[in-house]
């Protein structure tokens, strides 16, 4: 990165201190296979550093300059916290992670479904677990998943190997009393023919700066379904920004619905790799803004003959709100029988 680049990122700079002032005290550090991942996810970050309008990708969603001074990195909370989403009612497992942090698990995980804390991973992670996390999600094209493998204090690993798994969680952000910034995994595996429901929500409150800082690996296994309904609504002062990073192999089908109804700047940033024939993926986007910025950038890889991708965003706005919508669809050689379809409204 170049002097220019370091004076023009300050929160990039930041980024940097805090993983070099605290690697050593990061969860699972010490095991040498996530300190290789997360010293190569920060070298990664390291060559966009915080995004601002300069870089394309992120012209529309200037994170560097909303920014406002350093934040804190999140620590856990002890308090009491409300579930008051719409999914609150749903009777599934629940896992409650508050400011990236995992919080609770209510609902013991039936059989068929594994949870792990990767705020507490320990030479005793199971394998499906170090064979996944920080695969996806974390290299230079997506800055922001980079920084959430290298400086993760938390998050929940999940892996599925029945039918008819439903998962919630819940990400809830309460008012600390100062501005922090939280830095986040989810891993999802859902094995070959196994199949998943997954409820995810984030909502927050208070009036100060925060950011949830999120990246999220899905990886589907042969025949495998996910069907992923996303809520974000945080509170109006709050940044929030996740990366995916899908991987779906033959047979499997990823379907999602999300939704953008809160925070001053929110960006979703989905990269799904079609690996293999007959995978499919189908997206839906809905953002709802009165004021602020939501940005959905997508980026559909068919990166094998016979798959399919479709994908639908709709946006109403009103006030100061700003919806945002990009996409890019990249078929590698050989895969010329693969069909993707795209409309923005």
């Amino acid at each position: 990165m170049s002097v220019v680049a370091f004076k023009l990122d300050p929160q990039g700079d930041a980024f940097r201190r805090d993983f070099a002032a605290n690697r050593t005290g990061l969860p699972g550090a010490g095991l040498a296979w996530l300190d290789a991942r997360r010293a190569s996810a920060m070298d990664a970050f390291a060559k966009t550093g915080v995004p601002n309008r300069r870089v394309e990708a992120w012209k529309y969603t200037d994170l560097a300059n909303a920014l406002d001074g350093d934040l804190a990195p999140a620590t856990r909370f002890h308090g009491p916290v409300a579930d008051g989403s719409p999914f609150a009612e749903i009777a599934a497992s629940r896992a409650t992670l508050v400011n990236g942090i995992l919080y609770s698990v209510d609902r013991y995980p039936p059989d068929g479904m594994e949870i792990v804390d990767l705020g507490a991973l320990d030479g005793a992670a199971p394998d499906w677990l170090k064979d996944n996390l920080g695969r996806g999600a974390a290299n230079a094209d997506q800055p922001l998943g980079a920084a959430s493998l290298a400086l993760m204090r938390g998050g929940v690993a999940v892996r599925i190997t029945g039918k008819n798994a439903v998962l919630r969680l819940a990400f809830v952000n309460p008012a600390r009393g100062f501005n922090w910034a939280g830095h986040a995994r989810v891993l999802i595996v859902v094995d070959e023919g196994a199949s998943l429901s997954l409820l995810e929500s984030h909502e927050g409150d208070g009036d100060g700066t925060s950011l949830a800082n999120i990246g999220m690996e899905l990886v589907l296994g042969r025949g495998a379904r996910l069907e992923h309904i996303r809520l974000q609504s945080e509170a109006p002062s709050a940044l929030h920004v996740t990366s995916i990073g899908a991987t779906l192999a033959r047979d499997a089908e990823y379907r999602a619905l999300y939704f953008a109804l809160g925070a001053r700047l929110s960006r979703l940033d989905a990269r799904l790799d079609l690996a293999e024939p007959g995978a499919q993926a189908t997206l839906h986007n809905i953002a709802v803004l009165s004021e602020g910025i939501a940005d959905i950038t997508t980026v559909m890889n068919h990166a094998s003959p016979h798959t399919t991708s479709r994908q639908l965003f709709k946006s109403v706005v009103g006030g100061h709100g700003k919806s945002v919508t990009q996409g890019r669809v990249t078929v590698r050689e050989g895969a010329v029988k693969s069909d993707s379809h795209q409309l923005f409204k």
